[in-house]
């Protein structure tokens, strides 16, 4: 999926292969792109004014093959044709920016039988930000401004005496949006897969909000909800919240949608983006070029993910992936937000006292 800062990426990734002397082509559409060989070289200026542009200038691709047999009937004449894009190029190392998706295919490519025997980087670009190694992706930092910011908006439409909106955020079933933009704009609850809830729980906070509406000042009620949270959809709990709100305040839902994906990318994730891009090229073409250079033979090690964590850049073998991520709730088995739900719920106790 598209994360704004792709294109600096892209723009880095290139000009860093450029400058080291090697040639940059970039595949269009992602996977399925390079099976049907669309790539394009790419010069120096040709990624001129990416640097602050949202949206992917060389398309991403959503569609994860798994390169999986008994998924693909077809699956040896689509590694044949990516093996056969990759040599006709003249290909010596694949570099992939994205998300889950493609770091699954990128441990896919991988496989020694597969005879797909090039480097390859995973370089993290995800608004979701639920890729393993990495305290930040590519793209989340606009992500969350957008939030912030139609928050913002929607709580200044209030014009009615009381009301609760309840909002809806992407995230898939990572609450790190809906954590950090409940924190960000103050709301009274937050719901995140992380923390399960049954229907007492949310009964429970339909009354407080009833409670603080009909025994205070307020106004406005803010609920953010991430959009695989629970068994209940927005919809479903804007409905519950309307029927037991008693016609003490009225409710309105919000689903943001991909207003989220969209837009120019921050300050920070264009640094951000700079940055990891060129941590992971200077390692490709000072490392792993240089030694291959010198007869060293290729291994299992060169086929890398990138991210940054504890205050630095770091390298991680593919190999790794499977055990940091949790692949059926598609996030990192450890994240380290996570700390925070419990002060965003010390948070809402206060408000709620005061």
């Amino acid at each position: 999926a598209v994360a704004p800062g792709m294109n600096m990426a892209v723009r880095t990734v290139v000009r860093m292969a450029v400058a080291a002397g090697h040639r940059a082509f970039c595949v269009e559409g992602g996977i399925e792109g390079l099976i049907n060989g669309t790539l394009r070289e790419y010069k120096w200026m040709d990624v001129t004014g990416w640097a602050g542009l949202g949206g992917a200038k060389i398309n991403t691709g959503r569609e994860n093959p798994t390169l999986s047999a008994e998924k693909i009937k077809n699956i040896s004449d689509k590694i044949k044709s990516i093996r056969e894009n990759l040599k006709k190029n003249n290909i010596n190392a694949l570099v992939m920016i994205g998300g889950l998706v493609g770091y699954e295919i990128i441990a896919s490519l991988s496989k020694p039988e597969l005879g797909i025997n090039i480097p390859m980087i995973c370089i993290p670009a995800s608004i979701d930000n639920n890729l393993p190694g990495s305290d930040f992706s590519i793209g989340v930092d606009t992500a969350l401004n957008n939030i912030v910011n139609c928050v913002d908006k929607i709580k200044r439409s209030q014009t009615v005496s009381r009301r609760c909106f309840l909002i809806e955020v992407m995230g898939n079933k990572c609450g790190y949006l809906a954590l950090m933009s409940g924190l960000a704009s103050g709301a009274e609850h937050v719901y995140i897969n992380e923390v399960s809830k049954k229907t007492e729980d949310f009964l429970k906070d339909i009354e407080l909000l009833k409670y603080e509406f009909k025994n205070s000042s307020r106004r406005v009620g803010l609920i953010i909800n991430n959009e695989n949270a629970n068994s209940y959809t927005t919809e479903e709990l804007e409905r519950m919240f309307e029927i037991e709100s008693e016609d003490i305040y009225d409710v309105r839902k919000a689903i943001l949608g991909h207003i989220q994906q969209g837009g120019d990318p921050s300050p920070f994730d264009r640094t951000f983006a700079a940055r990891i891009s060129e941590y992971a090229m200077d390692w490709l073409c000072n490392e792993v070029f240089k030694a291959m250079d010198e007869k060293r033979e290729y291994d299992e090690d060169d086929h890398v993910f990138v991210g940054f964590a504890e205050g630095k850049y770091k390298r991680y073998g593919i190999h790794r992936y499977a055990n940091m991520v949790n692949n059926q709730l598609h996030r990192p088995v450890m994240q380290w937000w996570e700390d925070l739900i419990k002060l965003n719920d010390d948070l809402s106790e206060r408000c709620n006292e005061d």
